[in-house]
């Protein structure tokens, strides 16, 4: 019986995602594909794992990374952050005040200057 020794690829591989939770955005099927693909599998071998054309996996593949870079939350996303329309609403309100506040402050020191405490 022989071992098979896993090939390395000729890219460069970052293990920095191979170990973190799936991001909600993203979904489990593009995940899938995006692990094998980042564990050293190229666009084709993918593409004839998942019976899915090479380009659709280059398609998947650049969006998973567009989606994992530190980019400005996209606004759908942001509703995952709290658990209800309720909460979201609180938080903004929470917001505005602080920045009323700080504003409010700043009018009686006569400075043009806002410290905005905040939960951020």
């Amino acid at each position: 019986m022989s071992i098979i020794k896993k090939r390395k690829p000729s890219r460069f591989i970052s293990d920095a995602y191979a170990h973190i939770p799936k991001p909600a955005a993203i979904e489990e099927y593009h995940w899938k594909i995006w692990l094998d693909y980042n564990d050293g599998l190229n666009a084709p071998e993918c593409a004839m794992k998942y019976h899915i054309k090479t380009f659709e996996v280059t398609q998947i593949i650049s969006s998973v990374v567009e989606r994992l870079k530190n980019k400005a939350k996209e606004s759908e996303v942001w509703t995952e952050d709290f658990k209800s329309v309720e909460a979201a609403m609180e938080f903004k309100q929470r917001i505005q005040n602080n920045i009323y506040m700080a504003k409010k402050e700043a009018q009686k020191q006569g400075s043009k200057i806002l410290l905005i405490m905040s939960e951020i």
